[in-house]
């Protein structure tokens, strides 16, 4: 059954994103900042509400550790002759 914050495919449609609310039996999905009111029985889960805050931590460790400053060394810079006056 899916959950608030489960990440979902539509089962007859192209589309999903992440459940923000449910109700009844209508699931409000969040596409780009949309909410989409869709069946329940219509949603498909691809990663768990679970699963979504470990790859979010993940990505976020991830992203820190790659996203170092670095100086291009001589040996990579290109000189450009000046122009002539």
């Amino acid at each position: 059954m899916p959950q608030i914050g489960d990440t979902v495919r539509y089962l007859n449609a192209v589309g999903g994103g992440t459940i923000v609310r449910i109700k009844d039996n209508i699931a409000y999905v969040d596409e780009d900042g949309f909410e989409t009111p869709v069946l329940l029985r219509e949603c498909v889960v691809v990663a768990p509400a679970a699963d979504n805050k470990k790859s979010t931590q993940n990505f976020k460790a991830g992203a820190a550790a790659s996203c170092v400053a670095t100086t291009p060394s001589p040996a990579h810079t290109q000189s450009v002759p000046a122009k002539p006056e």
